[in-house]
């Protein structure tokens, strides 16, 4: 999923996010940043989860190695 302004759609532009879910609880962010790898632990799964349904609303495909996870998600849209 690409976050960003209406105007602003290339990744080069350090406004510009790229974010990629892995699992129910893990995703990846693509972005300029300063280069290094920043790894954030959270607490709370929601907001990946969030991320998941949101991709998952805006696609026509779902696909994911746990049947069950593609199942959740599927029935949340």
């Amino acid at each position: 999923m690409k976050l960003t302004a209406h105007d602003r759609a290339d990744l080069n532009d350090p406004a510009v996010e790229m974010w990629l879910p892995v699992a129910s609880d893990v995703a990846v962010g693509v972005g300029q940043g300063d280069g290094n790898v920043s790894l954030h632990q959270i607490v709370d799964e929601r907001p990946v989860r969030q991320l998941n349904t949101a991709i998952a609303n805006q696609s026509g495909t779902i696909a994911a190695a746990s049947a069950a996870l593609v199942k959740s998600i599927a029935n949340a849209r």
